[in-house]
């Protein structure tokens, strides 16, 4: 019996997949604190000067969790 992903296997690169698991979870992070300032800054009416339309400010969270996942995935399906 063949399996698309390596989950009951040994894995060719634990720590790799590691780091780009950590990577997931920085993404996710940024994501909640970019939302919890979102929401702070439309609740109490302050600007955050960093904050003002910046492209990385925007983009940056969900790229960093796309490279995460992706990353994963890759090794995911190479096992030893």
């Amino acid at each position: 019996m063949k399996y698309k992903y390596a989950s009951n296997k040994a894995l060719k690169y634990p720590k790799t997949k590691k780091c780009f698991d950590i990577l997931v979870v920085i993404g996710l992070l940024l994501l909640l604190i970019k939302f919890g300032l979102f929401i702070y800054v439309k609740t109490s009416g302050n600007d955050i000067g960093f904050l003002n339309n910046d492209i990385l400010y925007s983009i940056l969270p969900l790229l960093i969790m796309i490279i995460g996942v992706a990353g994963s995935e890759v090794l995911n399906r190479k096992p030893k």
